[in-house]
């Protein structure tokens, strides 16, 4: 597996699981990152593709450097 994805599909935004879906309730780590809200994703990152092409033994495999 790669480093962490903030971009993956699976990572919510920064207001997710709020009450008002305004209120603050993740933060990254890193500094400089935004945690899109996951409808606002233009579909699987890379690494989502990467990650599930090795899990599941497909072909092609993706180059995790692209």
């Amino acid at each position: 597996m790669s480093a962490f994805d903030y971009d993956s599909i699976m990572m919510y935004g920064s207001t997710a699981f709020s009450d008002d879906g305004q209120k603050t309730t993740m933060l990254p780590k890193v500094a400089n990152v935004i945690l899109t809200d996951v409808w606002l994703k233009s579909g699987a990152s890379h690494s989502d593709i990467y990650n599930i092409n090795t899990l599941y033994s497909c072909l092609p495999k993706y180059d995790e450097q692209q």
